[in-house]
């Protein structure tokens, strides 16, 4: 789960206008602003089945959010604006009635940032040293985790992926504790004139991880990426492939491939078995 936009699925009722201000991973800020849906303002069509009428069209497009044939929105969006590295892009949201996310994250936590959620629906949030597992529909926080280092990645069940230093961590919600702490199995150096690869008994700094249902990545300034067992933490494989410090590192939807990219410019596909 690496740097998805996450919109709370949520909603609590009010009789005005509310403004809303998601905070997201790299910088990403979205400042949404909601209205009661004002009839007087729209094109309403009726339409007719079976000596029944029914409300079809809103502004020339079909409608289908009511439970009953006469029922209009209740809410509608009328802004949302997204900022980043002092860019202002106005997002197009015609036609989005009856919204599932006004409700305002707590004070206390207002300036962590959004990194994911997990199955249970508990948004996830990260700042101050900790990760926050916060349930929007009863405005609580569910859990709080210590966070060692940087956070690199969270599944959806709220296992987390952890990188300090030269260590990596996995933390497993179920547990609620850290299950295993490991370091990269010595240096992969690769010798031009020798055209050979040496082993330097040397563990260096990691700079990205992520994980899958099965596996856990890790990537350092060795320029390796190293395979992991998710459940046991078995080092499975190393992949050798970066001629220089990897920077990035993604997984496909359907979880078939990696995708990684070094300082160099040189991007990489690696295939993951199911």
């Amino acid at each position: 789960m690496k740097n998805i936009l996450i919109l709370l699925t949520f909603f609590t009722g009010f009789s005005g206008a509310a403004q809303t201000i998601l905070k997201f991973e790299n910088d990403i800020e979205l400042h949404i602003v909601i209205h009661p849906f004002d009839p007087q303002r729209h094109q309403i069509d009726t339409c007719y089945f079976e000596d029944h009428t029914y409300i079809c069209r809103i502004d020339n497009s079909n409608w289908f959010g009511g439970d009953h044939g006469t029922e209009l929105p209740k809410y509608e969006l009328v802004e949302i604006m997204l900022y980043q590295n002092n860019k202002e892009i106005s997002l197009d949201v015609s036609q989005m009635f009856n919204p599932t996310f006004s409700t305002r994250i707590p004070k206390s936590i207002s300036e962590f940032k959004i990194v994911g959620f997990d199955a249970s629906g508990n948004l996830l949030l990260k700042g101050k040293g900790k990760c926050i597992f916060w349930n929007p529909k009863t405005n609580e926080i569910e859990k709080e985790v210590i966070v060692s280092g940087a956070l690199a990645d969270i599944d959806h069940s709220g296992n987390m992926l952890q990188l300090d230093g030269n260590y990596f961590q996995y933390y497993r919600a179920d547990l609620d504790s850290i299950s295993y702490r490991k370091q990269h199995p010595d240096w992969p150096y690769f010798l031009k004139e020798q055209d050979t690869t040496i082993r330097i008994p040397l563990q260096l700094s990691l700079t990205e991880g992520v994980l899958t249902d099965k596996y856990i990545f890790t990537a350092g300034i060795d320029r390796s990426i190293r395979k992991w067992n998710k459940l046991n933490g078995d080092h499975l494989q190393d992949l050798l492939k970066h001629k220089a410090t990897i920077s990035s590192m993604s997984i496909s939807p359907d979880q078939s491939q990696l995708v990684s990219v070094d300082l160099k410019g040189g991007v990489v596909f690696t295939k993951i078995p199911k």
